[in-house]
Order: structure tokens, then C-alpha cells, then sequence
């Protein structure tokens, strides 16, 4: 009996929520006027090459020169000679 108790008034409240938000709504459209017109939108400029700023530009020349750097070092690390003996 509980269970169907509650089905009812979930059902209910599913069923009438829509109604409800369309009478309130329909209220808030009467209460509004339509926006004056108003001027052209403003052009604004692309986000082209020349608007990057110098810091981006220092922070790249820094990784690009850490990177040349670490790519031309010299990573030959095999110094360790063993002298060659042969047996008689």
C-alpha cells in the first residue's frame, strides 16, 4: 500500500511539474519587454600571430634553446677502456 502511495504522488508531481513551469512561464513572458535596438557589434581583431605575448615568446626561446642543448650534448659516456689481454 506504501509503495503505491508513493508511485501516485511521484507520478503526480511528474505529470503536473511541466503545467506548472509553463503557466510561470507564460507570466514572465507577458512581464518582459522585447530589447531596444541598439548599434552594430563592435569588429574585434582576430587572435592572430602578432598577439602573443613577449613572455610566451622568451618561455619558447628558452625551452628551444634547453632542448638544442640537450639533444648536442655529448651522452658518450663510455670512457671505461679494458685493456685487451690474450693468453699464451
Amino acid at each position: 500500500m506504501r509503495k503505491a502511495i508513493t508511485a501516485f504522488v511521484l507520478a503526480a508531481t511528474m505529470a503536473i511539474a511541466p503545467v506548472a513551469n509553463a503557466v510561470e512561464t507564460t507570466a514572465q513572458a507577458q512581464a518582459t519587454t522585447p530589447l531596444e535596438p541598439g548599434g552594430a557589434a563592435g569588429v574585434k581583431q582576430a587572435q592572430g600571430f602578432g598577439n602573443i605575448p613577449l613572455e610566451f615568446w622568451i618561455a619558447g626561446g628558452l625551452i628551444l634553446i634547453l632542448a638544442i642543448v640537450l639533444i648536442a650534448r655529448n651522452n658518450d659516456d663510455d670512457n671505461s677502456s679494458t685493456p685487451t689481454t690474450t693468453s699464451p
